[in-house]
């Protein structure tokens, strides 16, 4: 019970149900966990012991000493599961540091992405002799070697305002869309609407401040900024204050206009990664154990996570609902091209239908940078490829002659990989179809 973290009380009760005569007190049950725990380490020190629980799990990691001593600075780890996620699911990765998970006080950082089934997975932890730059750089660069290639490394990485973070993430992810977390930002301005603001204008200019970060053009953006800056003419100190820490510097980076821009598949916030936090701490239940105690809590964490992630690749997603739906078409059993475009975005992201014009938006930017890859799967013009694989036409009007300017389109026969095979078993789809003059051999997709 000691093992699984079963706090004392608990354990005392339990024992009383199963003895009712038992005479144990919650001192003796401290004591025999401090007995329990202290022979599991043996002659070890507790740094030892940490690096030989780490190996055992066969976790991958790495440890920097400080200059001409056998002192560690810091140390990242790193379960091999993860690092299969991470090469899976590199789209976005959403990073912060957190405290009180040790009696030390040492910063964990830790690095969290996004299935397809839009559960959060984590990608590693780090714990840093502090939060300055060089600590970041040298943890990100170990995350930087867990991709398999270049270019899987991730388009978006999202934080808050951290600026010894910031920079480290330009050192080693220069080609990335730094995003800064919406939420923190929002709750900033509105701790110093407080302090500038009568309390009779706080609500109408959040709500103005709201209606700037959510702009979706840049000319609507330009007339929110405008009467914000009437509204609060009076009150230059706040303006400023808005304008100089936040939008002159960062809009590009929490603003939608500028955000939408990038394929952040809808994290706009370090929300994700908080979460990873408030579960780690429950997991450990006090804020004064050991560095070992706090792996233990880590490694609990990832083997419920993982389970948890392999159970949503067995259930029936929307995506698989909507191929049988439509597999049963008027076109020689084949579904139509308008439907195939949106199998692609739901087999690609998990998402809904629902969400098929936001997402496609967002994609935008990325589908023009690598043209070969997605063959302009959903641009409504065709261009003619020098790639035999990736000639088609996948967009068609809803309308009752659709059918007809399908085949008038002529698809050509296609073969589009998402993803390759991993150990949560196979979460790819391979889509091959023919001309509508010969009868299609293929449709397949295993989720």
């Amino acid at each position: 019970m000691i093992k699984y973290k079963l706090a004392p009380i608990f354990i005392l009760n339990v024992l009383k149900v199963r003895n009712e005569t038992n005479v144990t007190i919650p001192n003796q049950i401290y004591k025999a966990r401090s007995t329990y725990r202290s022979s599991l380490r043996g002659p070890y020190t507790e740094m030892q012991h940490l690096l030989k629980l780490i190996q055992q799990e066969n976790y991958v990691h790495w440890t920097r000493r400080r200059e001409n001593s056998d002192i560690l600075r810091d140390i990242f780890w790193t379960h091999p599961d993860c690092i299969k996620l991470l090469n899976t699911f590199h789209f976005v990765l959403i990073c912060d540091s957190t405290y009180k998970t040790n009696r030390y006080r040492l910063p964990l950082l830790e690095i969290v992405g996004v299935t397809s089934t839009s559960l959060t997975f984590s990608v590693g932890f780090a714990y840093l002799e502090k939060e300055r730059q060089d600590n970041f750089i040298w943890a990100f660069e170990k995350v930087r070697m867990l991709f398999k290639s270049e270019s899987l490394i991730s388009k978006v990485i999202v934080t808050d305002r951290d600026l010894a973070m910031m920079n480290a993430i330009s050192v080693v992810f220069p080609t990335s869309i730094h995003l800064l977390c919406r939420f923190h930002i929002e709750k900033n301005v509105g701790a110093r609407c407080k302090q500038y603001v009568k309390n009779d204008r706080q609500e109408e200019v959040m709500d103005l401040w709201k209606k700037i970060v959510y702009s979706t053009s840049v000319e609507e953006y330009d007339h929110h900024l405008q009467q914000f800056e009437l509204l609060c003419a009076d009150i230059i100190l706040f303006v400023d204050y808005v304008k100089d820490s936040w939008l002159t510097p960062y809009k590009e980076r929490f603003v939608n206009v500028w955000t939408n821009r990038v394929m952040h598949l809808g994290n706009t916030t370090s929300n994700r990664v908080e979460s990873a936090h408030w579960r780690l701490k429950n997991m450990l239940q006090t804020s004064f154990g050991d560095l070992c105690k706090s792996w233990d809590a880590v490694n609990m964490m990832l083997k419920n996570q993982i389970c948890i992630i392999q159970s949503s690749f067995q259930k029936k997603s929307p995506f698989q609902k909507t191929i049988k739906d439509v597999e049963h078409g008027t076109t020689h059993g084949l579904p139509c091209a308008c439907e195939l475009a949106k199998l692609q975005i739901n087999a690609l992201l998990g998402w809904t239908e629902e969400s098929w014009a936001l997402v496609r938006s967002q994609l935008d930017k990325e589908i023009g940078l690598h043209k070969d890859v997605y063959s302009n799967v959903f641009d409504d013009n065709v261009e003619s490829q020098d790639y035999p694989l990736v000639e088609q036409y996948l967009i068609a009007p809803h309308d009752s002659d659709h059918i007809q300017y399908e085949r008038d389109r002529a698809i050509r026969y296609v073969t589009i990989p998402i993803f390759s095979d991993t150990s949560y078993g196979p979460i790819n789809l391979a889509v091959s179809f023919f001309a509508f003059n010969t009868l299609p051999s293929l449709l397949e997709c295993n989720l």
